[in-house]
């Protein structure tokens, strides 16, 4: 079962990298792109091939351009509303951090450690 868990989510997460892939395209002199062109694969894979192109994944959480339009939003609230006064930092490793354990275990188990 979870295997198949996996698979699908891994399929989900494919079809959302696939379906939000977007293509910007450099000016190149001498050369105009029509809509024919742009709807033509071999056209677009060899124009991103001569760095006259390049893709962006806006949408995926891990890509460069995901991180830059989230860094944008966050500068904007800070100059919209001003500089915070309470910043709040999550690390998810609680495994790597023995006190926690320690307490968690005292207080789900009553047992100390």
């Amino acid at each position: 079962m979870p295997h198949k868990v996996l698979h699908s989510y891994k399929l989900s997460q494919n079809h959302h990298i696939a379906s939000s892939i977007s293509v910007c395209l450099r000016k190149k002199k001498g050369k105009s792109v029509t809509a024919g062109d742009l709807l033509n694969n071999k056209f677009l894979t060899d124009y991103i091939a001569h760095d006259f192109g390049y893709k962006l994944l806006k949408d995926v959480r891990t890509s460069p351009a995901y991180w830059e339009s989230e860094t944008k939003q966050i500068f904007a609230m800070v100059r919209q509303e001003g500089i915070p006064s309470l910043c709040i930092t999550f690390y998810p490793a609680e495994a790597h951090w023995p006190e926690l354990l320690v307490i968690l275990k005292k207080v789900l188990d009553g047992k100390v450690i």
